[in-house]
């Protein structure tokens, strides 16, 4: 007769740990351009990126690329330099870019000035939103920021008063808008 025999039970099953990701690879092209007798990295950035304000930026990379026979910032005829896409440029050395150097400082400093909150404002009689332009923000042609902030008004009619407006932080401060004077009688 057959004895039954204790099996071991079987060993749980762990769930593989995923393959680490290998380091981020970032895909871009790049062409060979053959220096000709007179080329600045200036002028090789006109011509490639129909602007001077990458030269600097040009001279930068190809200074660090390790692949080229003859690395450095000589320019000789004959030598080939790599022209790697706009972007690789700019997103590498765009701190040497007039026009990016600009553009990121003027990031910085939006990053850094306080949000302005709209003004509130009640209106006082009957009015068009132009008048309200003028009157509380100094120009007529404002009125599109005034309807901006004030979704529900129809610029083709007049504000009715007591009705409660949001203003760009910097109309003025004056409480009330003068009543308009009356059209002169016909004749």
């Amino acid at each position: 007769m057959l004895k039954p025999v204790a099996a071991p039970a079987p060993a749980a099953v762990r769930p593989r740990a995923a393959p680490a990701a290998g380091p981020a690879v970032e895909s871009f092209s790049e062409e060979e351009y053959v220096v000709q007798a007179g080329d600045t990295f200036a002028s090789i950035a006109a011509k490639k990126y129909l602007s001077k304000d990458y030269a600097e930026a040009l001279r930068l990379y190809n200074r660090n690329d390790a692949l080229l026979s003859d690395p450095g910032d000589a320019l000789k005829p004959g030598k080939a330099i790599a022209v790697p896409e706009k972007r690789i440029l700019e997103l590498r050395y765009g701190h040497t870019m007039p026009k990016q150097a600009g553009a990121a400082a003027a990031t910085e400093a939006k990053k850094a000035a306080p949000v302005l909150k709209p003004v509130s404002y009640r209106v006082p009689a009957t009015v068009m939103i132009g008048d309200v332009a003028r009157q509380k923000l100094g120009d007529i042609e404002r009125w599109k920021q005034v309807r901006d902030l004030n979704p529900q008004l129809d610029p083709s009619q007049p504000i009715p008063a007591g009705t409660q407006l949001k203003l760009p932080p910097d109309a003025r401060n004056s409480a009330e808008l003068p009543v308009p004077a009356a059209p002169p009688p016909a004749p």
